[in-house]
């Protein structure tokens, strides 16, 4: 189980997903965001066998050539998608009992266009905003919803992706251990980096930070100035992380407990 989303920025594609994987007697963690060189980029949800298949049989079709446009990188995808169901499942199980998989690219394609691909078992299609897929698709877009603009660069939706990852394996059950976000930007040459932050505290512990204030807004019991207070202590800690931001810089976050 999982949840996997995939968002169009402004200066390129981010690809997220939780690293939980489980079957009836274990879980462990393992990333499952997966990458083929400077054009790829793959994640998904379902069986995890399935999904490393398909993007073993995926890159072997980038190694021949990556897709000239994002109509051939969904057309790759498709092709990949109905071997795996041909070959690998609809002869081995009935209809009611076949295992699944979802799957979300990003590929460069060589005309420059970048094309966020979505399948869904054997539907396989563009998109020109974000998707999300797995158990965890019904709470991540919920916050999706509400934060993604086409017009923000990955550097600041990948902040975002990670409360959002982090919200969703909070309180869906078969979702959890770390969260994780790769790039793929349209500039070949743009090199990507790694972040780490006490996700607890991005967005200045959103919403937990401010829910008190929020849940008291009508509380006459409760003095004006605390609620201002907590008010005011919030739109501090966002103070922060925009200066910091302006620097480049990660917020810099108390060490966990």
């Amino acid at each position: 189980m999982t949840v996997a989303a995939g968002f169009m920025c402004s200066d390129g594609i981010i690809l997220c997903a939780d690293s939980e994987h489980s079957d009836e007697i274990t879980k462990f963690q393992r990333s499952k965001v997966f990458r083929f060189g400077d054009d790829l980029v793959l994640t998904g949800a379902g069986q995890t066998s399935y999904i490393t298949t398909a993007f073993d049989k995926l890159s072997d079709k980038y190694r021949q050539g990556i897709p000239d446009t994002p109509s051939g990188a969904r057309l790759a995808l498709e092709e990949v998608i109905l071997d795996v169901y041909a070959n690998h499942i609809a002869p081995f199980f009935e209809a009611n009992s076949r295992p699944y998989f979802h799957l979300l690219t990003a590929t460069r394609c060589v005309s420059g266009e970048m094309a966020l691909v979505q399948s869904e078992d054997t539907a396989v299609f563009l998109s020109e905003a974000f998707e999300t897929t797995g158990i965890g698709d019904y709470l991540f877009r919920y916050w999706a919803d509400k934060f993604f603009e086409r017009t923000l660069p990955m550097r600041v939706m990948s902040y975002l992706c990670l409360f959002m990852l982090y919200e969703t394996t909070k309180y869906v059950p078969s979702c959890g251990g770390a969260c994780v976000v790769r790039y793929l930007p349209k500039d070949p040459n743009m090199k990507g980096s790694y972040t780490w932050y006490d996700q607890r505290s991005i967005l200045a512990g959103f919403p937990d930070s401010i829910a008190w204030a929020l849940a008291h807004c009508q509380d006459s019991t409760v003095p004006l100035e605390q609620i201002e207070n907590k008010m005011r202590e919030f739109a501090d800690q966002i103070a922060t992380i925009r200066r910091l931001a302006e620097r480049d810089e990660p917020p810099q976050l108390p060490p966990n407990p």
